[in-house]
Order: C-alpha cells, then structure tokens, then sequence
C-alpha cells in the first residue's frame, strides 16, 4: 500500500460526485432555480452541470465538490428533478 493511501483515504470521505445524464433532462429548469451555483440552462432548453466533465464510458457529465460546500444544494436538485437525471454518489 502506498504511504499517501490513508490521506486519501480521509479526503475522499469528504468528497461528493453529481451525475448528470443530459440524455433524461426534459429541460424544467428546476435544478437552475434551487442550485444556480451547479446548474444553468443551455440554449437548447437543457439543464447544464457547470464545471461538469463529460464521463466517456458513462456518457454522464461529472463534478467533485467537497460536500460540506454544496451538498444541500445538489441534493435539492436531484428532489426537484422530474426525470431523475441527476444522481448524488460518495
């Protein structure tokens, strides 16, 4: 194991992933309203994940964020999104 595992170990404990499948966004904006520091609407009426990078294998977009910064407002976003298309991960 190397040296630096159980740091990381203790950083990832404080890490949260939003998943984003554009692909079910039926574009209510609900996710913008309540979460305006993670979401905005693209010109195509779709919720966009800002900071998000699109995950190849998954075709889902991704973000990292410490959770004690802005869990609360994602997890309202995955409560308001209708299409389930938005997912909070440890």
């Amino acid at each position: 194991m190397h040296k630096l595992a159980p740091i990381f170990a203790q950083i990832s404990e404080f890490l949260m992933k939003v998943v984003y499948d554009r692909k079910k966004c039926i574009g209510c904006g609900s996710c913008a309203v309540v979460c305006a520091d993670f979401w905005e609407m693209a010109k195509d009426g779709k919720a966009i994940l800002k900071k998000g990078k699109l995950n190849q294998k998954t075709t889902k977009y991704e973000v990292v964020f410490e959770w004690t910064d802005e869990r609360g407002c994602n997890s309202d976003a995955v409560d308001v999104c209708p299409v389930k298309a938005i997912t909070l991960e440890d």
